[in-house]
C-alpha cells in the first residue's frame, strides 16, 4: 500500500509540475510570440505599441513604445521621435522628437541615421538649441547605460524564478519540454534569459509606423 501512495503522489507531483509547464508566462514572466516562440520584452512591448497604432489608439502606442526604448529598443526610440515630431499620442515637441531620433541613431544603422539627418536639416538655431537639453535628458534615462541596468535587472529577476522552488518554475521544466526548434524548454529559456542581457538592442523592422496611414486618437 505504501508503494501504492508513494507512487501515485509522485504521479501527482509530476502530472502538477507538467501541467504548470505553459503557464510559465505567469511563473516567469516570460512570453511568446504567435509561433510559440519566447520574445524578448522589449519586442514584445515594440508589437504591443504596433497593435495600438495601428487601431488608432496612439497615446497607448507612445507609452507601449516607450517601455520598449527604456529597455533599448532602437527601433521603439525611432518612433517617439516620430511621435513628438508629428504630435501623435503625445504633444508635438519637435526639438525633443530630434533628441530621440539622434538616441536611435547611436545604434549606426543607416535608416535611423538618414531619419536624424532629414529633420536636423529642418531645425532653426533655437530648437537645435532645445534639442541638446532634450538629448541630455532622453540620453541620461533611456541610452545605453540605462537600458542595459534594466536589462541586467530583468536578467537577474529571471535566473532567481529559474532557480525557484515553487511548482511551475523553470527548475522543474522536463528537458525534453516540446518547442518548435526541438530543443528543452528549459535550456531555451535558460539560454534566452543569459543572451537578453548584452543581446542587440535594436529589434529589426516591423510596419513602420511612418509608412502607414495616420489615424486620429480614440
Amino acid at each position: 500500500m505504501k508503494i501504492i501512495a508513494v507512487t501515485l503522489t509522485l504521479s501527482l507531483f509530476i502530472s502538477a509540475i507538467a501541467n504548470a509547464n505553459p503557464n510559465f508566462v505567469i511563473t516567469t514572466g516570460m512570453h511568446m510570440d504567435k509561433d510559440r516562440n519566447l520574445i524578448q520584452p522589449d519586442r514584445l512591448f515594440m508589437g504591443e505599441a504596433i497593435k495600438a497604432y495601428n487601431q488608432g489608439f496612439n497615446q497607448s502606442a507612445f507609452q507601449y513604445f516607450i517601455k520598449a526604448a527604456a529597455l533599448g529598443n532602437s527601433l521603439s526610440q525611432r518612433y517617439i521621435g516620430l511621435m513628438y515630431i508629428n504630435g501623435l499620442g503625445v504633444e508635438k515637441n519637435i526639438p525633443t522628437g530630434y533628441a530621440w531620433l539622434k538616441l536611435a541613431a547611436k545604434d549606426g544603422t543607416k535608416k535611423n541615421r538618414d531619419l536624424k539627418q532629414q529633420v536636423q536639416k529642418l531645425l532653426i538655431a533655437e530648437q537645435i538649441a532645445q534639442s541638446e537639453t532634450a538629448y541630455a535628458q532622453v540620453n541620461q534615462d533611456f541610452g545605453q547605460i540605462a537600458a542595459l541596468t534594466r536589462r541586467d535587472r530583468w536578467v537577474k529577476k529571471q535566473k532567481m524564478k529559474m532557480t525557484g522552488s515553487r511548482t511551475g518554475s523553470l527548475v522543474f521544466a522536463p528537458l525534453n519540454f516540446d518547442t518548435p526548434h526541438g530543443n528543452g524548454f528549459y535550456n531555451q529559456a535558460k539560454a534566452y534569459v543569459e543572451d537578453y542581457n548584452f543581446g542587440y538592442i535594436s529589434s529589426g523592422e516591423i510596419i513602420p509606423i511612418e509608412k502607414t496611414k495616420n489615424k486620429e486618437e480614440k
